[in-house]
C-alpha cells in the first residue's frame, strides 16, 4: 500500500527542521570569541561591568552567577551593570553552554586559545581557579576569587553609580 504524498506535511516537517537548525545556530552564535587581546580592549572601553571567568566543570560557578545576577536585579541603582561570562573551556562544548546559569549573562564569551595565556593577560597573579570575578570600572579591574561579599559588591555598585552620575 502506497501512502499518499502530503505536500503540506512535507513542508511542515521541513520547516520544523529548518527552524531547529536556525535556532540552534543563533544560540551558538550568541557566544562571542574571547582572546588574549579581548581583555585589554574590554577594560579600555571605560564601561562598568562584572566579568565572571568560569569553566564548564566549575561546581561553584552556577550558584555564584545566579547570586550575582540576583543582586544586580535587586539593586536599587538606576544604572544596571552588565554581567559578562567568559567560559574558559567552552569552545569545544557548545551544548554545555545551554545550561541555565549561562543564560543569565548579558553577554556570553567563549575563550579561544591557550588558557594560561588568557589567565596571564587578565591578571598575572591568577592561577586559573574559577570562578574568578572582575569588577571593571574606570579602565581598571578589581579581582575576586569566588563569590564576592554582598556588602563589597554593593559598595562597588554604588561607586559605579556615583561615577556615572558625574
Amino acid at each position: 500500500m502506497w501512502k499518499r504524498f502530503n505536500l503540506r506535511r512535507q513542508w511542515l516537517n521541513t520547516g520544523l527542521l529548518l527552524a531547529f537548525f536556525l535556532f540552534s545556530n543563533i544560540a551558538q552564535a550568541a557566544a562571542l570569541d574571547f582572546t588574549t587581546r579581548s581583555w585589554n580592549r574590554f577594560v579600555q572601553q571605560n564601561k562598568a561591568a562584572i566579568v565572571v571567568f568560569t569553566s564548564t566543570d566549575c561546581s561553584h560557578c552556577p550558584s555564584v552567577v545566579e547570586a550575582l545576577h540576583q543582586q544586580l536585579q535587586n539593586g536599587k541603582q538606576g544604572h544596571r551593570v552588565p554581567l559578562h561570562l567568559v567560559v574558559m573551556d567552552g569552545a569545544d562544548e557548545p551544548a554545555a553552554l545551554q545550561h541555565g546559569h549561562y543564560t543569565l549573562a548579558d553577554q556570553l564569551w567563549v575563550f579561544q586559545g591557550n588558557p594560561p595565556a588568557l589567565q596571564y593577560s587578565v591578571n598575572a597573579k591568577w592561577r586559573g581557579i574559577t570562578p574568578y570575578i572582575a569588577l571593571v570600572s574606570q579602565q581598571q579591574a578589581e579581582f575576586i576569587l569566588g563569590k564576592p561579599d554582598s556588602a563589597r559588591l554593593q559598595d562597588w555598585l554604588e561607586k559605579v553609580k556615583s561615577s556615572t552620575a558625574k
